[in-house]
């Protein structure tokens, strides 16, 4: 009986010994995707894009995915771990992984913004508020301390109004309405197009203010209001105040005064 036990532990034994030195990432702790979400923006913080990181920390990245319950290919995620196989092969493994599944990025490289938007859409329809969640990790992680990104992201913000910001849907009214003077859409045009809003801090800016023929330059609190016609993008931006300092068209930008000036209040 004892030689009996003995036996069993020894292969219970063995069968751990094995399943360690084989086991894929998918045995790892489940995380949710707001966690996977961080470890990404913290990565981005310390070490830049995806594409910048070193082979360890892209087999990590194929990991937190599996953590995060996304399905990858168990046969090629298991190659990670095989010593057999050099840095570079494991690397193009990782590329093949991280990349198949997220697809091509917006701007060539693949960035928080994609990795999220897999989920939630297109980075411009997310709700003001997922955008300032964003906003907030990245800048806990030192996101904007980076040089490389701090031009690639927006701080984005919620409006408060005791500091004089207008609330979401007074913008959107401003925005419609000053949309219809400048360009004569009808409010059922307007209506029917695909709206984005941001609230963001605009740094350094250029704008001038309506009846006044001097241009300022300054980090502006700034509702941006976009949407799209058949015709392509406009957008207004508006200062945290409410006042509307311009327009973007598909063409070219304006001030405010130079579309709305000559037509009646």
């Amino acid at each position: 009986m004892r030689n009996r036990c003995y036996k069993l532990i020894l292969n219970f034994l063995i069968m751990i010994l094995l399943f360690s030195t084989h086991a894929n990432i998918s045995a790892y702790a489940e995380i949710t995707k707001s966690d996977f979400y961080k470890k990404v923006i913290c990565s981005e913080a310390e070490y830049g894009l995806y594409q910048d990181w070193d082979v360890d920390r892209k087999i990590m990245m194929v990991g937190w995915m599996q953590e995060a319950g996304i399905s990858v290919d168990t046969d090629q995620a298991n190659e990670l771990f095989d010593n057999a196989i050099d840095a570079k092969h494991k690397e193009e493994i990782a590329d093949n992984i991280v990349e198949g599944y997220y697809g091509s990025s917006r701007g060539g490289a693949i960035t928080i913004l994609d990795i999220i938007g897999k989920d939630m859409g297109d980075y411009d329809s997310w709700s003001i508020e997922d955008k300032a969640w964003l906003t907030q990790i990245q800048q806990e992680d030192g996101v904007f301390n980076n040089r490389e990104l701090s031009g690639l992201y927006v701080v984005n913000l919620l409006p408060d109004s005791a500091l004089g910001d207008i609330s979401q849907e007074e913008a959107i009214t401003l925005a419609m309405n000053a949309s219809q003077k400048a360009f004569g859409f009808t409010p059922s045009e307007l209506h029917n197009m695909e709206w984005n809003l941001f609230f963001i801090l605009s740094s350094d800016m250029e704008y001038r203010l309506p009846g006044d023929s001097n241009n300022y330059c300054n980090t502006l609190r700034l509702w941006m209001v976009r949407y799209q016609s058949t015709s392509g993008e406009y957008s207004v931006q508006i200062r945290n105040d409410g006042v509307i300092l311009s327009f973007s068209t598909p063409e070219s930008n304006f001030f405010a005064d130079e579309l709305l000036e000559k037509t009646p209040n």
